[in-house]
């Protein structure tokens, strides 16, 4: 699972470093004896199975009077799903002396997932039906997706004197959905970490517990959809000499040279424990770097086909950025524990090259040098009440207009969040019997589009900032940008995104175990109950709320959308 399925973490090979102070641990039994030379054999196959049925009535005239549907219909779907997994590996361990041990993995994994999908529909029917063979119109229709990938990869881990670990690996991959003239993808990975502290030449002070360097690099990918690269065609009339004859033209061009768009990314990290494990840290600088980018090209009409688009590895993104935390035991008491985590991470996000192609979209833009997915317009650089009405107004001459707005769109700034942070507390009360934990989150950098309050101003004419005396001159000037001047930009309503939010509250008990035996005889019962979203928030957002989230394209923005719920959850855990 480090090789392609996720982007992996340098932290992933730290696994070996417990097995081998096991080994060693053993071995110090005897010197003849040598069991860290050793091998482990494993292997899985499951199959994972779903079915779906989906019913649709309309008996005859209990439906709203549109098309034929008032004559009534019954639609039923059969969907089955199925995903085959299939993973096996071997590891070798050995002592190769006694400053320096190995560990070999190889191992292969194939995955097959299948969508196959049957429908029937029946239309008009009589009175009292409620079958698809009681309609006067039978239809039918029939889907199929499959998509197999199989995997195999080789990974070497070497430690020395238990400071030093070193990893190297391999994997190999093929997709059912590469293009014909694509076979397979390598995804390499190299790792290292160090034990600074436990060197000899290093100064370690008594507050210092164990300091740890640790660098990576590796790549990953993402798989083409399951049909991308395929031609398709469909039936037409051909017009010759003698007359109408069937023909085909293409519906999708296809792609034989498709390939998986590919992630690499280097990572470099220090990690650090202080005061007897009562304070750790990390922190962590990431440079990640995708290419061939799976884009849909447009095509150009000239090609006389009835495909528009065509998926190709086009372009390049960069998201690069620092992850910290820090956590803090304040308090270490048998009464009374307190402690404290802080996280946070930094992200910077740009679209290197589109592959020669123009910018793609309008208010939401894919522009080469700006960050996916960003906000476009046309922005307000100024209003004046000039007249001193208190009213803002636009007109036609510039120089009694009371808006200025820019000639062309500009970027206004980033859809999703540069910035998240979060802080988690937790108390133990009663010699630990009950644990109290909460946490806030913070996220912001970006701009949210209150989509909501620019449809009520440009087309309901019921918001503030038309129909209020007492509405700012601000909030007057994007509503006159939006409803009169010739830009019609809803730049001002992309706002500040940034919030705080008190995200959950939980309470967690131990129920004494003399209890839980005369409750159920058993060995042990956890009570747990939580709260998540309680509803307490900080933020500039004039909208419902910075979570309310529908879309626009890729990017969240909000449109008649509900902030997010609160959630109550309580859990029993027996143990016996």
């Amino acid at each position: 699972t480090l090789f392609g399925w996720r982007q992996f973490t340098p932290r992933d090979i730290f696994q070996s470093e417990y097995n081998q102070s096991i080994n060693r641990m053993i071995s110090s039994i005897g010197s003849n004896y040598r069991p860290t030379d050793w091998l482990a054999v494993r292997g899985n196959f499951g199959l994972d199975y779903l079915n779906r049925v989906d019913t649709q009535l309309c008996r005859f005239q209990n439906c709203p009077d549109i098309g034929t549907d008032r004559q009534g219909y019954k639609r039923d779907n059969r969907t089955s799903f199925y995903t085959y997994t299939l993973d096996a590996g071997a590891t070798a361990t050995k002592s190769l002396s006694q400053s320096i041990e190995s560990k070999t993995t190889v191992g292969v994994q194939m995955y097959r997932t299948l969508f196959d999908r049957n429908g029937a529909t029946g239309l008009v029917l009589p009175p009292g039906a409620t079958t698809v063979t009681a309609g006067a119109t039978a239809l039918a229709d029939e889907s199929t997706s499959e998509s197999r990938t199989l995997g195999a990869f080789v990974e070497q881990n070497i430690g020395f004197n238990d400071r030093l670990f070193l990893t190297a690996a391999l994997r190999s991959d093929r997709n059912s959905a590469f293009g014909a003239n694509f076979k397979t993808v390598f995804y390499p990975k190299v790792a290292a970490s160090w034990v600074l502290s436990q060197e000899s030449f290093f100064p370690k002070p008594q507050w210092l517990d164990q300091l740890r360097l640790r660098s990576a690099y590796g790549a990953s990918g993402v798989q083409p959809g399951t049909i991308d690269a395929v031609q398709y065609y469909s039936a037409t009339a051909g017009r010759q000499e003698s007359g109408d004859v069937p023909a085909l033209v293409y519906s999708t061009l296809g792609n034989k040279n498709l390939r998986p768009e590919r992630s690499t990314e280097t990572e470099i990290g220090l990690d650090g424990t202080y005061w007897n494990a009562r304070i750790n840290t990390e922190i962590t600088y990431y440079n990640k770097l995708s290419k061939d980018a799976l884009v849909s090209k447009v095509l150009p009409p000239s090609l006389g086909t009835g495909a528009t688009v065509r998926l190709e590895n086009l372009g390049s993104v960069r998201n690069r950025g620092i992850e910290a935390l820090i956590s803090a035991q304040l308090i270490q008491r048998q009464a009374l524990g307190l402690d404290v985590t802080l996280n946070g991470a930094v992200n910077d996000n740009e679209l290197i090259s589109l592959g020669g192609q123009p910018s793609i979209g309008t208010t939401q833009q894919q522009r080469q040098g700006y960050p996916l997915y960003g906000w476009w317009s046309r922005q307000l650089t100024g209003f004046e009440d000039k007249n001193g009405n208190g009213i803002i107004e636009y007109n036609a001459s510039q120089a009694l207009s009371e808006i200025t707005v820019t000639d062309t769109s500009v970027f206004i700034g980033y859809s999703m969040p540069k910035v998240e942070l979060g802080f988690t507390t937790g108390i133990d009360l009663f010699n630990k019997a009950l644990r109290v934990t909460a946490l806030v989150d913070y996220k912001g950098g970006h701009k949210i589009y209150n989509n909501t309050e620019r449809i009520r101003c440009a087309s309901r004419l019921n918001c503030s900032g038309l129909l209020n005396t007492a509405a700012s001159l601000e909030e007057q000037a994007r509503v006159v940008m939006v409803r009169e001047h010739p830009s019609r930009s809803v730049a001002g309503y992309f706002e500040d995104g940034d919030y705080l939010r008190f995200r959950e509250l939980s309470a967690t008990y131990q129920v004494p175990a003399r209890l839980a035996t005369r409750l159920f005889r058993g060995r042990s019962l956890t009570a747990t109950a939580s709260v998540r979203n309680l509803g307490i928030l900080w933020t500039k957002y004039t909208g419902v709320d910075p979570e309310a989230f529908g879309s626009t394209g890729d990017a969240p923005s909000e449109f008649q959308a509900f902030g997010p719920p609160t959630y109550f959850a309580f859990r029993f855990t027996f143990g016996f």
